[in-house]
């Protein structure tokens, strides 16, 4: 335990010198590719949309190439996820009304309870976990972070040395799986025509088909592995 510690911490502040923030990150990457798309981008629709208003040797400048690129990003592309990003929100908003309600709050502590141990308390906070990650993510990883809390004062009040971030990695493990769930995006997505075409678009949906969950969630490969987690 006191060598996995170490590594831990050791790993802890190796990425916290390297790593930046995800602000930071979302910002870097965002102009990557809007460099990416300068250098190596291609523009057919820009270029048949000049060719009807200028004329066929027309080509793409800068400036449209911008205006196309912001269009794409904040006009017509980050506002097609309005819909989903919703859905998300209520989904996680839902999970923590229903991860702070009485019973369900009385059940986390009874399962901390269960635990004889420190090693046992990180085993039945990932357990739990990844048992409500199948259900919902939302609920998995609002569960997973009450009962890594109650896990955490239990091991106070019975004077047992826990590692904190063993025990708050077990509390998010129900992550790791949630998609092979009941909340599973894509998998749901899959059941749908309509939701099938905007992921891939008319043609490729069209080959591909819906999938039902019987062959995705409910697939004997998708319960091993899910079971095995």
């Amino acid at each position: 335990m006191r060598l996995l510690a170490r590594m831990g911490i050791g790993f802890r502040r190796g990425f916290g010198r390297v790593t930046p923030d995800p602000f930071v990150l979302a910002v870097a990457l965002s102009l990557l590719v809007l460099l990416a798309a300068f250098v190596i981008g291609d523009w057919p629709a820009l270029t048949a949309q000049l060719a009807q208003t200028h004329g066929p040797q027309v080509r793409p400048d800068a400036a449209a190439k911008l205006g196309a690129l912001l269009d794409g990003w904040a006009g017509t592309g980050l506002w097609k996820l309005l819909s989903f990003a919703m859905q998300m929100v209520i989904m996680l908003v839902l999970g923590t009304a229903l991860a702070e309600a009485p019973p369900v709050r009385r059940g986390i502590t009874a399962a901390a309870t269960l635990a004889r141990g420190p090693r046992s308390l990180v085993a039945i906070t990932a357990f739990f976990s990844i048992a409500l990650g199948l259900l919902s993510w939302s609920l998995s990883l609002i569960g997973g972070a009450l009962l890594a809390r109650e896990a955490g004062r239990l091991s106070r009040d019975r004077g047992w040395r826990l590692h904190y971030p063993i025990l708050c990695a077990a509390a998010y493990t129900g992550l790791m799986c949630w998609h092979g769930g009941l909340s599973g995006t894509a998998p749901l997505k899959a059941t749908n025509a309509k939701d099938m075409g905007e992921v891939l678009g008319a043609e490729l949906a069209a080959a591909v088909g819906t999938i039902s969950l019987d062959d995705s969630l409910f697939s004997p490969l998708n319960l091993v592995v899910s079971g095995g987690l």
